[in-house]
């Protein structure tokens, strides 16, 4: 918003509608069809301003198909090798360690942030990281 005190009857925020919306503007024709003026009328309950959400219809789910599962990784070798990128990436990171009161001792935990940066490779590597125990 500005500070521009000369503008004390308008709207400072842009791009809103300065009308109340329970009211549209609609048109008032003379008998020859030509438009005189407007008058504010109550809105039905159907009508759709531009601040409304356009609904997907079914010819966007048929035209845009859902995809197909994909592997993570094409190859034995490509998982060899993020796992070993993942290794060095997550000992960059902080240890964090949380108390376990089954058994007593503190554990390491891998860190949420890890997690959801690479949650599609989290299958395959925490099976390298049991490997390497």
């Amino acid at each position: 918003m500005s500070n521009n005190k000369k503008n004390t009857g308008r709207k400072t925020r842009k791009n809103r509608r300065n009308r109340d919306l329970k009211f549209v503007r609609v048109p008032i024709l003379d008998n020859s069809g030509k438009k005189i003026g407007e008058r504010e009328a109550q809105v039905p309950l159907d009508f759709k301003t531009e601040q409304t959400e356009v609904h997907r219809t079914d010819a966007t789910v048929i035209n845009n198909p859902p995809k197909e599962h994909l592997p993570c990784c094409t190859s034995q070798d490509a998982i060899d090798r993020k796992n070993q990128s993942m290794l060095r990436e997550i000992r960059n990171w902080p240890v964090r360690r949380e108390w376990n009161n089954r058994t007593g001792q503190y554990e390491v935990v891998i860190p949420p942030g890890f997690r959801n940066k690479h949650w599609k490779h989290m299958g395959h590597f925490l099976q390298f990281l049991d490997t390497l125990k």
